[in-house]
């Protein structure tokens, strides 16, 4: 393989892999995810990890009863699952199963959507446990699935599901009620409702799926939402130093708003994923990025302590930056986004220590008391040590076909 890294990445799986995951379905799921990239990585033993994945993954479908599991989602549930098939089986020999977990799904959000309540949570609706993460399966899917008529009546449902949740004849913040979280509570210094505007919970999650929808069919409807949506980012979009700052959340207290900035440049909540969503939303709107990329350039020559970083992992830490400043140079390729890959590469691996359990910590801000804490036991793909390890090998090996569109960091 050659890099200066590999024994490190190998002895990290190593640990991982010997973890006993049979009573921790997303524990498991995670693990098979990252032996698919160790495939792709460790390519002189390639064969040998497909076969662990495909004996690993038939041993699951069969013990699927004893767990408790989510349907959809992109993270611990049936629906990931397919999302890892569908990276490396070629050979179609997981149709039956496929079909088989197809069908559950279907039968699932027929009974999801009918009884969903009448105030939305981004559960309903976000990434990462909701149905914009099925939505987004299903356009990938939609010209390769044997159950074509059940894939395209699901994505129908979503659709409409969606563009009924915008209120298309208000504007701005009127027109989004729908989207927001309704608190209930007679404490004037708490928001009575607050609206996430992140990829991964927020808004612009359905935003990516509705524009993917929209390159696909052409739905007027469909557009008429996603302007609806991207007019309130255009409204709350400040530009400091010539480089755009989203807003996280937007708050309602009784007699104000109140607009909340996240500053850090992560993948869930930070203006890098903001504007990679965007990015992907002109894609299919077919318009100009020029601007955008201009940003993003900017934006990897900054110093490193601007982009306000302090965990390795992927969500909201410097593997995400990574990811998307990777995704971005092969799509521009630029001096700066090259630079902004090697700091970002080389800060990560300053963080690996062999006292911790995984090599890598994983550390989050308790916001209630203000301190950082450190995590070794985290190993997730999404979240954890596992999600540094496929940032880190998507910037050595050039995958098409991965685990990354579940993110919707690909179109």
């Amino acid at each position: 393989m050659g890099d200066k890294h590999f024994d490190e990445v190998m002895e990290i799986y190593k640990k991982i892999s010997s973890i006993d995951f049979r009573e921790n379905i997303n524990g498991y799921i995670d693990l098979l995810v990252l032996t698919y990239y160790i495939s792709q990585y460790d390519y002189n033993n390639r064969d040998k990890y497909l076969k662990i994945l495909d004996e690993e993954i038939i041993s699951l479908l069969k013990s699927l009863n004893k767990y408790e599991y989510r349907i959809i989602g992109c993270e611990g549930s049936l629906l990931e699952i397919l999302y890892l098939i569908d990276s490396f089986d070629n050979s179609n020999s997981y149709q039956n199963l496929k079909l088989q977990m197809f069908d559950c799904i279907a039968y699932y959000l027929d009974i999801y959507l009918k009884t969903v309540p009448p105030l939305y949570t981004p559960a309903f609706y976000d990434l990462i446990s909701g149905i914009t993460s099925l939505g987004n399966y299903l356009i990938i899917n939609s010209t390769q699935n044997k159950n074509f008529i059940k894939n395209e009546i699901m994505l129908q449902l979503i659709s409409d599901k969606f563009i009924s949740m915008f209120n298309t004849k208000e504007k701005g913040l009127a027109a989004l009620d729908n989207f927001c979280v309704h608190i209930e509570s007679e404490d004037s210094s708490v928001p009575y409702k607050s609206l996430d505007l992140g990829l991964s919970h927020g808004l612009l999650g359905p935003l990516v799926f509705m524009s993917k929808l929209y390159r696909k069919n052409e739905d007027k409807k469909l557009l008429e939402a996603i302007e609806c949506g991207l007019a309130v980012y255009e409204q709350y979009r400040s530009i400091e130093d010539d480089i755009p700052n989203f807003p996280t959340s937007i708050s309602y207290y009784t007699n104000k708003i109140v607009v909340t900035r996240k500053e850090r440049m992560s993948w869930c909540y930070g203006n890098i994923g903001v504007l990679r969503g965007i990015h992907l939303i002109n894609e299919n709107l077919n318009k100009s990025n020029k601007e955008l990329i201009k940003y993003i350039r900017k934006i990897s020559a900054l110093d490193s302590e601007e982009w306000r970083l302090i965990c390795p992992t992927f969500c909201h830490g410097k593997s995400g930056m990574l990811t998307i400043l990777n995704e971005f140079n092969r799509e521009h390729p630029h001096s700066n986004l090259v630079e902004g890959i090697n700091v970002l590469t080389k800060e990560i691996w300053e963080c690996y220590s062999s006292k911790y359990i995984y090599g890598f910590p994983k550390k989050e801000r308790d916001y209630f008391s203000d301190t950082l804490l450190t995590l070794e036991n985290d190993i997730s793909v999404i979240g954890g040590i596992g999600s540094i390890l496929i940032a880190y090998i998507r910037t050595m090996v050039p995958i098409e076909n991965d685990f990354l569109s579940s993110m919707l960091l690909v179109n």
